[in-house]
């Protein structure tokens, strides 16, 4: 074998890649910084232009969410990668809701503005955002920032990809990932050289205001190829569009996100990244309203909201024998307030004049891990332990009209785990690999509620068990991988407000068991084109789920055992040279088979799970005026669903049609770029409630965003 020389700076795996070509081998990565040499040609699925929007899959794309750096085309188990770098990073940053668009089993629920909840392969439990741990674990780089309510929405500035694996995930990352993980992977400090770059924008949404805002990054090596600082500042204003109380755009949302990275390589292989994150969404007001295919409601007092992460993580990563030895430590603080109408729904509490209700949470996770990856021969390995402390805090209260207030309950949760795990992987036979992986848990559950009034009810929990996995993949060549994958993943339970029991204290329930079996294939195709296929069952017990109480304060409930089947797919195809077609979706039956709710159940369907999705998206790129021009379109159909169990709160969401394009052109240093969301201007539903102490009294509806344009700008030097 002859290599080609190789000069530049590069990955590892750019750097192989270009040696070999040419040459009739190819490199696939088995380790951290290990990869094998192998003959064939490398298929180089992801050579898209500097200026292609993000992209979806990629065989040769490295996934690392595993806590190993596999490629995605070797992945034993469903799971998507979104490249964020490049000319992505000169354009509006995205956020889930926009990769949600572009992942078929990615869903969310929930208003939006730091109220959303992603669900992941129809693992879900509930419209509302109470207290109960999500199903979907959110990561950033290598540190958990959160555990229980609504998802942080850390917007993608200045981001190289996001990693969304799917299935349990409790092997590697423990509980409260029945549904599997979302991980942002940032671009990490470059003490090589200087750079940097600013986008900005502006727009306007139908039916509200102006939109705009605008992101800057800057690059500066500290220590010449040793230290160097990473700065990125973004800020965004989006435009209301629910009238209320006669005023225009009363929903409008400012966010405002800053981070510091800082990255030191003091030799020996060694490297130390230290990260500081910040982020916080403002609302004015809430944006539901009282009938279908309208943006106006009545007049009624505001319900603003806010919501804030303040993140901070450590990582030392070096050599250990032919592996990598890794240690981080990850601080998160998320900090959430509601306020909601509450003259109608909230009986009085004591008071006569009720105005509004308010919801404050406090959640502070640290989460820390020691692990070591390693190969020998055929045999590669990631092990470790772990530990991560989770103290959550959620206040209720009432305001009257002359400002008195009265406290309705505090809740105070602290959580912990500690684990060992280990995860192996022997190929055989040539063509065939086995995985298995175990995670031995400790889980301490400490809860209390106060209620004026009434006695303090606590539990103590005490969990210990083993969360298994195992996957057998099969790779005939290097266009082909067939995968089977059993796994499991736990959910701490806790008190049971609704529940009082025969001592007049809450009574607790277990928490959630959750195992899925699932088999796929993903099949390069010609040129630059990817088909992966999958299918998936589920066992769900002792689901817990975010109900309302009699009172109409959102409280978790115990609804029994679920019963998931799907199927999913994507496909990427080049058919022509300069055009590019991406189809995806998902068929989800998710049932509630074992009913604990106490209330008759003529429809057992799971919340928030649509019973379809389907993508079609194309995109076609060209020259123009000296630079490189694309123009994209794109369709997604989201299918019938459900809101809730509880008959008298539950809301058919009919099928909806989102619809988008998009135009840019590129040149050496300069992007310009256009949006158009929701063209045909729809009001269709959406997965979300609006005011709890409203449900019981009037119809409510959140209807999807209007058709908004945005126009940016990028320089990059």
């Amino acid at each position: 074998m002859v290599a080609a020389p190789v000069h530049g700076r590069l990955t590892i795996g750019q750097a192989l890649g270009a040696a070999l070509k040419g040459a009739g081998w190819h490199a696939r990565a088995v380790g951290a910084q290990t990869w094998r040499i192998e003959p064939g040609a490398d298929p180089d699925l992801h050579r898209a232009s500097h200026a292609a929007p993000p992209e979806t899959s990629g065989e040769d794309l490295t996934v690392t969410g595993t806590k190993r750096s596999l490629s995605l085309r070797d992945l034993p188990m469903s799971g998507e990668v979104v490249t964020l770098g490049g000319g992505s990073n000169l354009r509006p940053p995205p956020d889930a809701a926009s990769l949600a668009a572009r992942l078929p089993g990615l869903t969310l629920g929930g208003p939006g503005a730091g109220q959303s909840r992603l669900f992941l392969q129809g693992v879900a439990d509930s419209a509302f955002n109470g207290a109960a741990p999500a199903t979907v674990a959110v990561v950033v780089d290598n540190a958990r920032i959160s555990y229980a309510g609504a998802a942080p929405e850390v917007r993608l500035v200045d981001v190289d990809r996001v990693e969304v694996l799917e299935g349990p995930q409790g092997t590697l990352y423990g509980a409260g990932t029945l549904g599997g993980i979302y991980r942002v992977v940032t671009n990490r400090p470059d003490p090589e050289r200087a750079s940097g770059d600013w986008t900005g924008w502006t727009g306007g949404t139908a039916h509200g205001g102006l939109d705009g805002g605008g992101s800057a990054v800057v690059n500066l090596p500290l220590v010449a190829g040793a230290v160097a600082l990473r700065a990125v500042g973004y800020g965004d204003h989006a435009a209301g569009w629910v009238q209320s109380a006669g005023q225009d755009a009363t929903n409008a949302s400012d966010t405002a996100a800053g981070r510091l990275a800082l990255a030191a390589s003091p030799g020996g292989g060694w490297r130390i990244d230290a990260t500081l994150l910040g982020q916080s969404i403002h609302t004015a007001n809430s944006g539901y309203v009282y009938a279908p295919d309208t943006l106006d409601r009545p007049a009624q007092a505001v319900e603003p909201s806010a919501s804030s992460i303040d993140h901070a993580a450590l990582t030392v990563t070096g050599p250990l024998g032919t592996g990598e030895l890794v240690v981080t430590s990850g601080r998160t603080v998320l900090n959430t307030r509601l306020a909601f109408d509450a003259t109608q729904g909230a009986g009085d509490f004591g008071l006569s004049d009720l105005a509004l209700f308010h919801e404050m949470t406090r959640e502070r996770l640290w989460d820390n891990e020691v692990r070591a990856t390693g190969h020998s021969g055929r045999l590669s390995w990631v092990t470790g332990l772990s530990w991560f402390l989770v103290d959550y805090d959620r206040w209720h209260s009432l305001t009257g009209t002359a400002g008195e207030t009265v406290g309705l309950d505090v809740m105070a949760r602290s959580t912990s785990e500690i684990a060992g795990f280990a995860d192996l992987s022997r190929t055989f036979a040539r063509h065939w690999q086995i995985d298995l992986g175990a995670r031995l848990l400790r889980d301490t559950l400490d809860e209390t509620l106060a209620v004026p009034g009434n006695a303090t009810s606590a539990t103590v929990q005490r969990h210990t068990g083993v969360s298994p996995s195992a996957a057998l993949s099969w790779h005939p060549g290097t266009a082909t991988t067939a995968f089977a994958r059993v796994a499991s993943a736990f959910r701490q339970g806790e008190l049971d407000q609704e529940d009082t029991g025969s001592t007049g204290k809450n009574a607790t329930f277990a928490g959630d068991h959750l195992t899925t079996a699932e088999l796929g294939v993903r099949q390069v195709l010609k040129g630059d084109g990817l088909l992966t296929v999958s299918a998936h069952y589920t066992r769900w017990n002792d689901m817990s789920a975010d109900t309302l109480l009699a009172n109409n304060i959102i409280a978790t409930r115990d609804a029994g055992a679920a019963q998931i089947v799907g199927v999913q797919g994507q496909m990427r195809i080049t058919p022509v040279r300069g055009w590019r077609i991406e189809t995806g979706w998902e068929l989800e039956a998710a049932h509630l088979v074992r009913n604990q709710l106490g209330i008759a159940l003529d429809d057992t369907r799971l919340p928030v799970v649509p019973a379809y999705t389907a993508r079609l998206g194309a995109l076609r790129a060209f020259p123009m005026l000296g630079g490189a021009a694309e123009l994209g379109g794109d369709l997604r159909q989201i299918g019938p669903g459900r809101l809730s169990f509880d008959p008298e709160l539950d809301r058919r969401i009919a099928p909806r049609l989102e619809t988008g394009l998009s135009g840019e052109i590129r040149w050496s240093h300069v992007l310009a770029a256009i949006r158009i969301d929701n063209l045909a201007n729809a009001r269709s539903d959406t997965y979300a409630y609006g005011n709890p102490f409203r449900l019981t009294t009037s119809p409510q509806f959140v209807p999807m965003r209007p058709r908004t344009v945005l126009l940016s700008l990028g320089f990059r030097p």
